[in-house]
């Protein structure tokens, strides 16, 4: 999964632990990292948005490819809006969950989506190629959703909490990383 935006927003005191200051460390990195990719996206997308307009909304007809262009176009542009939503500390209480949650949860759902949207489009590109072979194509879109099934299990299996003052926003994951292996490859064994 691909790493989260958070916030360096915060001055290092003298009673955080280790993983603490390991984790607002990184975090400079990340927001680079999370600034670029979404000034990247949304770059590509203005400059082509006139062409998409011409190719795809004018003609006002729905098709296969049509649907899979859509999916992974606007997933991947609502990515970027996720990690940048991720960038700033958010302190503002939502009705139910945490600002860090909220958007901990959106970019992660996001970053499932896309990989479940590149095994479909890997599985139709081997189903075109091997002359409409199925059982080619299912091996494809099997062995492709193990990233997707995997992010999903880490969606359900972690909390998000604050570290210090100005709400560091940080991920705790509920499992060992022999589970994540072993989860890594069950798709494997299955084929």
């Amino acid at each position: 999964m691909a790493s989260d935006c958070r916030s360096p927003r915060m001055i290092l005191r003298r009673d955080y632990n280790q993983q603490d200051v390991v984790a607002i460390a990184a975090t400079d990195d990340t927001l680079y990292v999370c600034a670029a990719y979404g000034a990247l996206v949304m770059y590509d997308y203005i400059t082509t948005f006139p062409r998409e307009v011409e190719l795809y909304w004018m003609p006002c007809k729905l098709s296969g490819p049509t649907v899979i262009f859509f999916t992974n176009r606007y997933t991947l542009v609502f990515y970027a809006v996720a990690s940048v939503l991720n960038l700033p500390a958010w302190s503002t209480p939502l009705r139910h969950v945490s600002p860090c949650e909220a958007t901990g949860t959106l970019f992660a759902v996001l970053n499932a989506l896309l990989f479940a949207s590149a095994a479909l489009f890997s599985a139709l590109r081997v189903y075109a190629i091997s002359l409409k072979d199925k059982t080619a194509a299912c091996v494809t879109l099997v062995l492709g959703l193990r990233p997707f099934v995997i992010n999903i299990f880490t969606i359900v299996q972690q909390s998000y909490s604050y570290i210090g003052e100005d709400g560091l926003c940080t991920r705790t994951r509920y499992y060992s990383t022999t589970t994540g292996t072993m989860y890594a490859h069950v798709p494997t064994r299955v084929v």
